[in-house]
């Protein structure tokens, strides 16, 4: 634990992680980015988000080495049925969407995802810390943003306009408790 404790605050006083940034930025041979899984922030960072998100960050520091601008960009998944459990379990609904809406109501639902999401992020942020994980956290992609969510649109309306979206009618899983196809 000293050995762990010196190194980071090596890296912390000698400002490492941005100058990793800025020698990723001012790298030339051509470009190497790849865009975060996203990881759902319903829960603590496990040991498979760990080895994962190291792996990453290895990679991307040997193509830095390599001479690659290598965007390393964080993203977090902020919505769907994950997180809209977790918060179901800690309001201590148990009879689906029509109980939360009822006894919760939609305003303070959303609010307290808001607010699971941002109590995970913090453990996760830390957790890359410890890791030496250099993902850039300031600009990371947030699902439940409206400029996300604007840009998903948009993404939507142009496969339309280019006839890349269909029509059609098939068979899907529901989930009785969710009350939602899956």
């Amino acid at each position: 634990m000293k050995l762990e404790d010196d190194v980071r605050r090596f890296w912390r006083e000698n400002d490492v992680k941005n100058k990793m940034r800025d020698l990723r930025r001012s790298s030339c041979i051509g470009k190497f980015g790849y865009v975060e899984g996203p990881p759902t922030l319903n829960g603590f960072q496990h040991v498979g988000h760990a080895r994962g998100r190291v792996i990453k960050d290895l990679w991307y520091r040997f193509r830095t080495m390599q001479g690659y601008f290598v965007l390393f960009r964080g993203g977090w998944d902020c919505q769907g049925l994950p997180v809209e459990i977790q918060v179901e379990k800690e309001l201590g609904v148990h009879e689906g969407k029509r109980e939360l809406l009822k006894e919760v109501g939609e305003e303070r639902f959303v609010e307290e995802c808001k607010k699971l999401i941002m109590r995970y992020y913090g453990h996760w942020k830390e957790m890359d810390e410890k890791l030496a994980v250099f993902i850039d956290h300031e600009k990371a992609f947030w699902t439940y943003k409206d400029e996300y969510i604007e840009r998903e649109w948009q993404y939507l309306r142009r496969a339309h306009e280019q006839g890349l979206l269909g029509k059609g009618y098939r068979v899907v899983a529901y989930c009785p408790h969710c009350q939602t196809s899956l």
